[in-house]
């Protein structure tokens, strides 16, 4: 049976991961902003957005399945079977992403415009296609391989890569082409470092698996159509505010959300490589995706409170402009609650090979952001498109709850609940009494010790995760401060 600091253990890392690339990501736009004002932050987020569709709309799910058969073929201790899919998902990503990239290449250096994009844009677009494609799948392989550890080095250096450069560019008059030059730069870090770890372990080896990738497509296509539509709505809802407002707003509105997605992120501690260790179990894995769910969602709720309590000083952080977006912070922040249990839903299902149950879970979940984002969008501006994403996470998650009973999988209420109200009930008075955001902040984080306290979340579980963090002696330390 897996255990929970087995999740929690590698999960950290790729949470750190995650809060080195969000923070990497507020600098980075932060600065570009003050150095050249939000026109060249409006088109360097085109720019990335139109690459990340075309990468996602080509990917067809391989590099999500890749974490599957990986590690399956761990569990099995088959070494054969593991290089197979590598290379077989690594050859399908250089066929696709290079003909594509050279498709838009040509367009860009013939001259050919698209939309707003000029030709020099388009160019831009077309070497970010290879480059982030081939990164994903390396990315997807090492969380496969649990070398979460590494991947928290790389993006740590990647991002402070990506801030000097490009910064310097853009302080040095480079402008957008600057901007977009230091996210490439990122990419291209990730991509020779994991490449270079994904050799060295699997040897060079081209081993074209038609089989392997058949699977793969057919593994990976109930996930690609919903992540596609997800990230379609994550774009989509940028572009909307760009096109039906401005750039300021869209530069309100998009740093609102990043700070959204870093909740997100928070509960990727646990639930980011659940996917692998449930693939590699063969049993127990409906209550270890319970307990993993119940750590993520009770670690997000009085963050995610706090901040929709207090969106102002904390877009404040980011400058003063930002205080516009705070109404849209509260909305998207909220949003990260029904999160932890429709990714527990969509892990398990894919565990078991379910696919339809992950493609319907993805759907509950884009298609309304999608479909609302031209009603709401034009009349809100960012608030509306907020409600869009805020909307399709409410259904996402109802559906999610229907879905765990067709999977066996008894979520427990009773604590989400506590989990909810508890946080919520210590910033309620506090927000009526006026005390200042810092010291609310301070009070919000007690509700983490009364968790403990209270058994909502069992004591087995935080010696775990706390074992996983800092070893044995930290568990050791908690038993005795607690008499235990």
């Amino acid at each position: 049976m897996g255990k929970l600091s087995d999740v929690v253990r590698t999960g950290s890392y790729v949470y750190m991961a995650s809060i080195a690339n969000n923070l990497g990501g507020y600098t980075y736009w932060l600065i570009v902003s003050i150095l050249a004002g939000p026109s060249p932050l409006g088109i360097t987020s085109a720019i990335i957005g139109l690459a990340s569709l075309i990468v996602a709309a080509l990917s067809l799910g391989v590099n999500v399945a890749l974490q599957r058969f990986i590690g399956a073929c761990e569990g099995r201790g088959d070494v054969e079977c593991r290089r197979r899919y590598f290379w077989s998902s690594l050859t399908y990503g250089l066929v696709v992403y290079s003909v594509s990239a050279s498709i838009v290449l040509f367009l860009g250096l013939f001259g050919r415009s698209i939309s707003n994009f000029t030709p020099l844009m388009l160019e831009f677009v077309s070497v970010l296609i290879l480059v982030m494609g081939l990164s994903q799948i390396l990315w997807f392989y090492m969380i496969a391989r649990l070398k979460t550890k590494l991947l928290f080095e790389v993006a740590t250096v990647s991002n402070l890569l990506k801030i000097a450069v490009g910064s310097l560019l853009v302080y040095l008059g480079f402008d957008w082409i600057g901007a977009v030059t230091g996210y490439l730069l990122m990419s291209v870090t990730l991509v020779a470092v994991n490449g270079a770890v994904a050799l060295r372990e699997e040897g060079l080896r081209f081993i074209i698996d038609f089989y392997a990738i058949r699977e793969l497509l057919r593994a990976g296509a109930s996930a690609w159509l919903p992540n596609f539509i997800v990230l379609m709505g994550q774009w989509l809802g940028v572009l909307a505010v760009f096109g039906y407002k401005t750039s300021i707003e869209t530069g309100h509105y998009y740093a609102a959300y990043s700070i959204a997605m870093f909740l997100i992120a928070v509960a990727t501690l646990v639930l980011g490589v659940l996917l692998p260790i449930l693939s590699a179990m063969e049993s127990g894995r409906e209550e270890l995706t319970a307990r993993s769910t119940r750590l993520a969602l009770l670690a997000v709720a009085p963050l995610a409170l706090y901040i929709a309590y207090y969106p102002r000083p904390v877009l404040r952080l980011l400058g003063p402009s930002y205080v516009a977006a705070a109404p849209a912070l509260t909305i998207l922040t909220l949003s990260s609650l029904p999160y932890t249990t429709i990714a527990a839903a969509n892990n398990l299902a894919y565990s078991y090979g379910k696919y339809r149950l992950v493609l319907a879970l993805g759907l509950a979940q884009a298609l309304p952001r999608i479909l609302l984002y031209p009603v709401l969008t034009p009349r809100y501006g960012a608030l509306g498109t907020a409600l869009a994403v805020y909307t399709g996470a409410v259904i996402g998650g109802t559906t999610s709850l229907y879905f765990s009973k067709l999977l066996s999988l008894e979520h427990p209420y009773r604590d989400y609940l506590v989990g909810i109200l508890l946080p919520l009930g210590i910033l309620l008075p506090v927000k009526l009494l006026g005390t200042p955001w810092l010291m609310a902040g301070l009070l919000a984080l007690t509700a983490y010790p009364l968790y403990v306290r209270l058994g909502v979340v069992p004591r087995e579980d935080v010696e775990e995760v706390l074992e996983a963090i800092g070893g044995q002696r930290l568990r050791s330390l908690l038993r005795r401060i607690s008499g235990g």
